[in-house]
């Protein structure tokens, strides 16, 4: 059983493969979000009000909308590999996802699509840059 604070009212629970909604001033379930939770190391509730996780086989992002419940979009990655981790800008507007032994995908939350995809080999290149300066 994981938990995700919504707002200062609620709390996004994970309990087995499900994603529940529980209102703390009314102590109750009030939204039970459709879909299976299929790996929760993809998992992040951002400051506008979304959720974000991986779809069923961990290949996209599941966007999904906590006052309602509703699956708002899901934004496809263009690759064959899972997903491995997600970081979400302040505003939640932007997402860096990762790939397992892939590239950084940067998507945009707004318009729910793939803005720019940051190779292996570049990605290597800036980790080399930077751990050499430290």
């Amino acid at each position: 059983m994981r938990f995700y604070e919504a707002d200062n009212r609620s709390v996004v629970m994970e309990i087995y493969d499900k994603f529940y909604l529980f209102d703390l001033e009314k102590m109750d379930v009030s939204i039970v979000f459709p879909g299976r939770v299929v790996d929760t190391r993809v998992c992040i509730l951002t400051k506008r009000k979304q959720l974000l996780v991986a779809s069923r086989f961990g290949k996209n992002v599941k966007r999904y909308n906590i006052t309602n419940g509703c699956i708002y979009a899901i934004i496809k990655t263009g690759h064959k590999k899972e997903i491995y981790q997600v970081v979400v800008n302040d505003p939640g507007t932007l997402a860096a996802v990762t790939v397992v032994f892939g590239p950084v995908l940067l998507m945009d939350l707004v318009t729910h699509s793939r803005v720019y995809e940051i190779s292996n080999s570049t990605f290597r290149r800036c980790e080399r840059i930077f751990t050499s300066q430290n």
